[in-house]
């Protein structure tokens, strides 16, 4: 790909199993929060060609459990931030 990687952004170290088929996903930090972002591809898109719902909010969910992470005194690891499923 041409264009460069936008500024502070780098390849984000973390994987998880619901995002590895979207590498390289990449991060940074700032203003005391993790932002993620991927470089659009067919892997995730929906029918329509679009940007798919449950990507942007894999990504988002990662995003805040990053960011609660390094709110924190202390960084805390395994942190759940929500749930989407229905009871």
């Amino acid at each position: 790909m041409d264009t460069p990687i936008p500024h502070g952004f780098e390849l984000h170290g973390r994987e998880s199993p619901a995002t590895r088929g979207w590498k390289p996903i990449y991060s940074r930090q700032i203003d005391g929060s993790y932002q993620l972002a991927i470089r659009f591809a067919e892997p995730h898109s929906n029918t329509r060609g679009g940007l798919h719902g449950g990507v942007i909010a894999t990504l988002s969910d990662n995003a805040m459990g990053l960011t609660l992470s390094i709110s924190e005194p202390v960084p805390v690891h395994g942190m759940v931030t929500t749930s989407l499923l229905l009871m």
